[in-house]
């Protein structure tokens, strides 16, 4: 799986970056694979809806976005305009899951901050949290969602296994699969807010094995 290959490409820098990120304070997510499930019962995390850590809110907001669950959203700053709010998601999203990785955590100094993100209406600043983590969108084939549709969620998820993986929203190398996303977050009072979630103008890997 392209998951698997891109993680071992950052297998070190995660290592040398787990114990400055404890040293700051931080809890450094494991690098096993976790999944997003259409609900918290079929998801790896427990604390969806609860951003207490960075790894907290980012699947806090994939969870807005995966689940058009959009009070989601608001929890980790990530407000949707009222249109989006109407949308729903047909019946193989809820047959759908997310498969991801978490490749390195670090905080930010501001030597680290390209110029470019020190601007704009949610810029970067020192002491934010960069999350590294590669995403694969996982869904069941088009032929057995039409096969059950008469059928429960609960009943097709059993039928329809989301087997079909690909890179979520991200160029894609031949070699090594789809990039990695990185988040960029925020404490704020008592929860983490998601700040930045650029898809292509990530950090260098420098950064990650510093």
């Amino acid at each position: 799986m392209a998951t698997l290959r891109t993680a071992t490409a950052f297998a070190v820098a995660l290592l040398l970056a787990a114990g400055t990120a404890a040293a700051n304070g931080l809890e450094v997510p494991g690098p096993e694979l976790r999944i997003l499930g259409w609900t918290d019962e079929a998801s790896t995390s427990e604390c969806i809806g609860d951003p207490r850590t960075p790894l907290c809110a980012v699947e806090t907001y994939g969870a807005c976005t995966d689940r058009a669950d959009w009070p989601l959203c608001d929890l980790v700053g990530r407000p949707v305009p009222e249109s989006t709010r109407q949308l729903r998601h047909d019946r193989s999203f809820e047959l759908s899951s997310t498969v991801y990785q978490v490749l390195g955590q670090r905080r930010l100094e501001a030597a680290d901050i390209p110029p470019e993100r020190t601007r704009g209406t949610r810029p970067w600043q020192a002491g934010d949290v960069a999350l590294l983590i590669q995403w694969h969108d996982c869904s069941p084939t088009d032929q057995c969602v039409m096969e059950t549709r008469n059928d429960t969620v609960s009943e097709a998820s059993g039928k329809c296994p989301p087997t079909r993986c690909r890179g979520r929203l991200s160029r894609i190398d031949p070699v090594v699969g789809p990039e990695p996303r990185t988040f960029i977050l925020r404490l704020v009072g008592e929860r983490w807010q998601v700040i930045d979630n650029p898809y292509r103008a990530g950090l260098p890997a420098s950064f990650w094995g510093r």
